[in-house]
């Protein structure tokens, strides 16, 4: 069980689980539009800070599976020694032993600026995702799309919030996939160059 390798207290219950999906950092932050934050960087920092006397809610980090590629392996790991993070249970980063699909099914919701991760928690698991900037899937009916920091700081903190999709919602996620996966060619970006 997953909150077993968190080595979350038994006796501690949270009103919700949120995936903050970690982008690559060094990874043209800007690339898909406008985003709420100056970066992906600027957006982690100041949601750890937000966050981090709020104790109701789980929030599990992610890194990014790029991340040796763009020499980051130990980034966020560095980050959380510097902001002191190891002693709050209720943020934690995943460990690399798991899955995704494994925090995906146990999350209410997934915190990202444009990642894949907010299309599959819509399209596989039927959940809406919080987005901070513009991604390729924003603004099709199955995402929170925040339009400024306070929107997208009240959103992260409202129990209130249903994140449950309508079989609609769920269809037009999974159009989206597949649209991405199977009509578009993709290229191999790296020998652009």
């Amino acid at each position: 069980m997953l909150l077993q390798k968190l080595s979350i207290p038994k006796d501690v219950k949270f009103k919700k689980i949120i995936l903050f999906g970690c982008h690559a950092f060094k990874d043209a932050p800007h690339s898909t539009g406008k985003h709420i934050f100056r970066d992906y960087f600027d957006h982690l920092d100041k949601t750890i800070e937000f966050i981090k006397h709020k104790k109701d809610i789980l929030w599990i980090f992610k890194p990014h599976p790029s991340r040796s590629f763009f020499n980051e392996d130990n980034f966020l790991n560095d980050y959380f020694k510097k902001k002191k993070l190891e002693n709050n249970y209720h943020i934690q980063l995943a460990p690399d032993e798991v899955s995704n699909q494994s925090i995906l099914q146990i999350c209410d919701t997934v915190v990202t600026s444009s990642s894949t991760l907010g299309l599959e928690l819509a399209a596989f698991y039927g959940k809406k995702p919080i987005l901070s900037g513009n991604a390729y899937y924003s603004s099709l009916g199955f995402t929170f799309d925040c339009k400024s920091q306070d929107e997208y700081f009240n959103k992260i903190s409202n129990f209130k919030n249903n994140f449950k999709l309508s079989k609609k919602q769920i269809n037009s996620a999974n159009k989206v996939i597949y649209i991405l996966e199977c009509l578009n060619y993709f290229t191999n970006f790296g020998n652009i160059f």
